[in-house]
C-alpha cells in the first residue's frame, strides 16, 4: 500500500478512536446512575465478593458500621462512609458489547470479577447489583455489568482502589471512636491503684488516642496475651455510654524489642488488637509509684 494510503488509513484510525471517545464523554453527560435519589444516610448493608477472597459484609445497624463477614468487628464510619460515598457517584455510560463470550475480555467472568451488592434499609432486594472488571479507559473508568444481564457498559466514579480493599482496611482502628464524643472522663488502672485524668495531663490526649496498630489474626489465648491479667485498664466515658479497653503483655519478636502490646475491648469480645508499646507504657508510668 502506498504511503500516502498508510497514511490516510491511520488518520482515520485516530479520528474515529478520538470521534469514539468524545460519544463517550457526551454520552456520561446523560449516563444512569444507579444509586441517584439514596441518600447515603439509607445505605444499610454493602458485599463485596472477588472469587479466591473471602467475601465481605458491612452493616450499618442504628447509624453503627460493623464487619459481619469475613469476621464480626467493628467497622470505621469514616471508611464505610466514604465508600458509600463513592458509589452515590457511580455512573454508567456507554454499552460496549452484549455478548457473554467476551466477558473474560473485560475481566467480567464470575471467576475474574468484584461482585458488588447495595442494599438500603427499606427494601429487602438489593439497589444495585453488579459485576465490575477491569479499568476500561483510564484509572477512573471501569468495565461493569448489570447481574442477571448480558451487556457490558463503561462506568465512572467508582475508585478502583476501594474494590481492592481487604476487611481489615474498614476495621476500627480508634479504640474510642467518634461515636464516643464528646468524652468526658478518662480513668487508668493498674494493680489495684486507679487514676482520672485530667484534660490538662498530657496523657489525656494519649489515652483518647490510643488505636490500633494492628490485629491478632491467629487464635489466642488470654494467657498467651497476658489479658487473663491486664497490665493496665483504660476506661473512656462519653455522654451516652462507656468504653474500656484492656492492656496485656509485650508481643514478643524475633529480633529488637517488643514494639507492641495485646489489648482487647469490652465492646469487641474475640479482638485482640496490637497498640503501640510506647503510648500503653507512657500511661502506665503515671500510675507508677513516685519515689
Amino acid at each position: 500500500m502506498p504511503k500516502r494510503l498508510l497514511r490516510l488509513a491511520a488518520a482515520l484510525l485516530i479520528f474515529g478512536a478520538a470521534a469514539g471517545l468524545i460519544l463517550w464523554r457526551g454520552d456520561r453527560l446523560d449516563s444512569t446512575q444507579p444509586l441517584k435519589g439514596i441518600s447515603p444516610d439509607a445505605v444499610s448493608r454493602v458485599e463485596i465478593e472477588k472469587q479466591g477472597s473471602p467475601s465481605m459484609i458491612l452493616a450499618k445497624t442504628a447509624g453503627v458500621w460493623r464487619l459481619s463477614a469475613p469476621l464480626n468487628d467493628l467497622a470505621d464510619g469514616g471508611q464505610c462512609a466514604e465508600l458509600v460515598q463513592s458509589l452515590a457517584a457511580l455512573s454508567i455510560g456507554s454499552q460496549v458489547s452484549d455478548d457473554p463470550g467476551h466477558y473474560d475480555l473485560y475481566d467480567l467472568t464470575e471467576a475474574t470479577a468484584v461482585h458488588l451488592k447495595v442494599f438500603t434499609r427499606d427494601r429487602a432486594a438489593s439497589v444495585l447489583d453488579a459485576f465490575f472488571g477491569k479499568t476500561a479507559l483510564g484509572a477512573g473508568t471501569l468495565y461493569l455489568r448489570y447481574a442477571r444481564e448480558k451487556p457490558v457498559y463503561l462506568e465512572e466514579g467508582l475508585d478502583p482502589g476501594i474494590l481492592r480493599r481487604g476487611a481489615d482496611a474498614y476495621r476500627e482502628l480508634a479504640f474510642f471512636p467518634n461515636d464516643l464524643a464528646p468524652i468526658r472522663s478518662v480513668s487508668l488502672s493498674s494493680g489495684g491503684k486507679t487514676l482520672k485524668l485530667k484534660e490538662a495531663d498530657p496523657e489525656w490526649v494519649t489515652a483518647v488516642n490510643l488505636r490500633a496498630a494492628n490485629f491478632v489474626s491467629e487464635k489466642t489465648t488470654d494467657q498467651e496475651t497476658g489479658l487473663d491479667a491486664p497490665v493496665l485498664s483504660v476506661e473512656a466515658a462519653g455522654s451516652a455510654r462507656r468504653a474500656r479497653w484492656l492492656i496485656g503483655k509485650r508481643q514478643l519478636e524475633n529480633k529488637g524489642k517488643p514494639v507492641y502490646r495485646y489489648a482487647r475491648s469490652d465492646d469487641r469480645p474475640g479482638v485482640v488488637a496490637l497498640v503501640a508499646t510506647y503510648d500503653a507504657d507512657t500511661l502506665l508510668k503515671k500510675l507508677a509509684p513516685r519515689p
